[in-house]
């Protein structure tokens, strides 16, 4: 009877649940909220107080590292994360707004006076804001001077330099190359304002350190990061230099003139005595083999007859 009772009651109980509105309401809020507070809790937990976190997400450099130093520090990945992440997108260097081309050319020339083709060389290369880079001078076969020189010339008079050695004399070779490297200058810009952004971070970690320990780890790292800034503002300085500068290389070669071939009737003549000489040398060797031999007959023959005459 009171089983009865008891699924009589809940058979109730269940029917108002389900007629009553505010029930539905009510849970329909609850789950509501729960999941807002669940959002908030999960948004809170990625901003925890941790150096590269509180960066991300707008702490501030100096609030970060207040309440990162004063926790042991055992490596130097928290700097380095701490680095990293403060370079902004603002504090690169902007891309260069053209492409920046690494100019290069071979030129041979062969010309009747090479010293006076190196002088006017220097002073065209000299008028146009460039510098002689190398010269050197060597001397072959029949006394023919060569000059290599090694000029660098602005790259805005590239292209009238050449014009200009082509007139010097009979250009024989000539090679031109472009060398690209606009990524490779824009990368170097990049890594470097990475690197400046990093030793600004470190500098103010520094000025926050509560131990020895952290200003000798702060310190080594700031050492490192202004010799890589060192070695690639040296690679952006020389490569830049590259593009302004255009190389060329010159060889100068003094013209040798051939001389002309002889008529064939003087070919005919010179033949016919060179061949003459050689008989006549071959007939004197003959004589001179055959003489000795033909006296010693002579005699032989002489001396058998008068034997024969005095025996009659």
């Amino acid at each position: 009877m009171r089983n009865k009772e008891s699924r009589w009651a809940g058979s109730i109980m269940r029917n108002a649940y389900v007629r009553d509105p505010r029930i539905w309401t009510g849970m329909l809020a609850v789950i509501i909220i729960l999941a807002m507070i669940g959002s908030w809790n999960a948004q809170r937990g990625d901003s925890a107080p941790s150096i590269v976190a509180g960066i991300t997400n707008g702490y501030g450099i100096e609030q970060a590292a207040s309440s990162t130093i004063s926790a042991p520090m055992h490596s130097g990945a928290v700097f380095s994360a701490l680095a990293k992440q403060s370079a902004t997108p603002s504090s690169l260097s902007a891309v260069p707004a053209q492409r920046m081309v690494v100019e290069q050319a071979s030129l041979s020339i062969t010309l009747p006076d090479v010293r006076k083709a190196e002088a006017l060389i220097g002073q065209m290369v000299a008028g146009d804001g460039g510098f002689v880079e190398s010269s050197q001078e060597a001397t072959g076969g029949g006394n023919a001077l060569t000059a290599m020189m090694t000029v660098r010339v602005p790259e805005a008079d590239f292209s009238t330099f050449l014009d200009h050695a082509r007139t010097l004399g009979t250009v024989t070779d000539f090679s031109q190359t472009g060398q690209d490297v606009t990524q490779q200058y824009t990368g170097l810009l990049q890594q470097i304002a990475e690197l400046r952004s990093e030793a600004a971070a470190y500098t103010r970690l520094y000025n926050k350190a509560q131990s020895m320990r952290d200003m000798l780890q702060i310190e080594q790292s700031l050492a490192q990061g202004n010799s890589q800034i060192s070695d690639l503002s040296s690679q952006k300085h020389t490569l830049s230099r590259s593009v302004q500068l255009a190389t060329v290389n010159v060889t100068l070669t003094t013209t040798t003139f051939s001389s002309s071939a002889p008529p064939p009737v003087v070919t005919a003549w010179n033949e016919f005595i060179s061949a003459l000489g050689q008989s006549a040398l071959w007939v004197f060797t003959s004589v001179a083999w055959v003489l000795p031999w033909a006296i010693l007959f002579i005699l032989i023959v002489a001396a058998g007859r008068g034997w024969m005459y005095r025996k009659k």
